[in-house]
């Protein structure tokens, strides 16, 4: 099993900061992954639901 490290970009080998999307294009992509994981009904609630539905 690894273990991630984390260095900031001032810190990274040339070699990977090229081989890295731009900074703001991983931006946005974070951000619409985070909205669409808000989004998301919870599986709980979805259980639930089809739990309701079974009694008609």
């Amino acid at each position: 099993m690894g273990v991630a490290t984390y260095k900031p970009a001032d810190e990274m080998d040339s070699e990977l900061l090229k081989a890295l999307p731009p900074k703001e294009e991983l931006q946005r992509v974070f951000e619409e992954s985070s909205r669409k994981e808000k989004d998301k009904v919870p599986l709980s609630e979805r259980t639930q639901t089809k739990k309701n539905m079974n009694r008609f």
